[in-house]
């Protein structure tokens, strides 16, 4: 492959934790192993809390290196936990410095543009019409027909607005990328040149995130030798719908073997935290953040995992990259949703699948892998080999790279 200099665009990465984050970060690395010049260009890290983290505040701007690559960090209006006007508010800001970031920047040979926000599209609009630079526009999420159905942007001219947005970025990117055939048939639906639209998955370093023995120091931590722990990992998000698992927890309250601990943060963490103390629930446990390099860890201890989503025609076109992990690590999945999700169980195996937002039919479910550990022994093997047969984020990459045929280097 030819040496080009990428940029990645993202307003998120680590130190930041999160599906997007990890699979930014992974990208960066491969492309760096396949000698290619990488720099990335993000925001000031703040999700989710909305605050700047320790360490980054009172910059305009900074340069650090991470996994030995040169990150680029700009300013960015912190919304902390406030309104859809905040969250705006912080999204154009960073657009704004991310957009003077480039321009001043020597010029790259490939744009790699995650515009979520869609805001961000003007930046690789802009590069592309004064510098002539090509974008490859990746969306990991339909976050627009989520914030449409979740009611979170009401605002029509708004979200014509967005729609318009995206639909002129397609059509000028060198290519449309995204993580999945069900995301892939959305975007074409929208506008997308059905030709120019590519697959990069969600990334799983299966060596990485790998079965290993249970950590003793996190079961002492969280007080859970002798229980089966049942496993929420990840943010904590309105679309989520974790009342249902918190309702179900609710339902199992007597089973003293049965415990349900909740890893990570998000806007939903307080509410649901304060919900289960309101009911004296004795098998809800809520921890802290912890960082890819702790998922193995953190999976080491559980039984099995939980994965939930709303029920809406936009969330079963997901596909969890928690979901992914689980299964890499060996850990089966309760997968309470419908749509892409829960077909590659189907397919696959490495799981048990709940009717969404019904707390009876998710408690179910748990009780039916709880009682049976042949059946989780089996769907453990089963997920990990679908993983790493087809996973395999090298494989992937090189795969994506082909497909993008990307223009010679001006």
């Amino acid at each position: 492959m030819k040496r080009r200099r990428w940029l990645i665009l993202a307003l998120y990465y680590p130190p930041e934790v999160g599906a997007t984050q990890v699979t930014l970060s992974l990208l960066a690395r491969e492309l760096a192993r396949r000698e290619q010049e990488v720099e990335v260009l993000t925001a000031l890290p703040n999700f989710p809390s909305g605050q700047v983290f320790p360490g980054y505040g009172g910059n305009l701007w900074m340069r650090e290196l991470i996994d030995g690559l040169p990150v680029q960090r700009t300013w960015i209006h912190t919304a902390g936990r406030g309104s859809t006007r905040s969250r705006l508010l912080g999204y154009s800001s960073f657009t704004l410095t991310s957009l003077v970031a480039a321009l001043l920047a020597r010029r790259p040979d490939v744009l790699f543009l995650q515009a979520e926000p869609i805001s961000l599209a003007l930046v690789g609009l802009v590069l592309r019409a004064l510098r002539g630079v090509p974008y490859v526009y990746h969306l990991s999420d339909l976050s627009l027909e989520a914030a449409e159905d979740l009611g979170f942007i009401k605002n029509r001219h708004l979200l014509r607005a967005a729609y318009g947005l995206e639909a002129v970025t397609m059509r000028n990117a060198w290519r449309v990328s995204t993580v999945s055939e069900c995301f892939r048939e959305a975007l074409v639906a929208r506008g997308a040149p059905g030709s120019r639209v590519v697959i990069l998955p969600h990334c799983i370093d299966s060596e990485l995130l790998r079965p290993q023995p249970a950590d003793q120091a996190l079961l002492d931590r969280f007080n859970l030798r002798g229980k089966r722990v049942f496993l929420y990992a990840g943010t904590m998000a309105f679309y989520h719908a974790l009342d249902t698992l918190i309702d179900a927890a609710t339902l199992l309250r007597e089973r003293k073997d049965i415990v349900f601990l909740f890893l990570g943060d998000g806007l939903e963490r307080k509410r649901l935290k304060e919900q289960a103390a309101a009911r004296q629930l004795p098998n809800v446990v809520f921890g802290g953040s912890f960082s890819h390099l702790q998922n193995a860890a953190v999976h080491s201890i559980a039984y099995a995992s939980v994965a939930t989503l709303r029920d809406s025609s936009v969330f079963r076109k997901f596909r969890l990259q928690k979901m992914l992990t689980s299964m890499s690590c060996g850990v089966p999945v309760i997968y309470s949703g419908e749509g892409d999700g829960a077909e590659l169980i189907r397919r696959h195996g490495g799981g048990l699948i709940a009717t969404p937002e019904r707390p009876d039919l998710l408690a179910d479910a748990v009780m039916k892998l709880n009682d049976d550990p042949a059946l989780r022994q089996r769907l453990s093997d089963q997920g990990r080999r679908l993983i790493q047969r087809e996973f395999s984020w090298p494989r992937l990459v090189e795969r994506w790279l082909v497909d993008l045929e990307l223009p010679p280097v001006v």
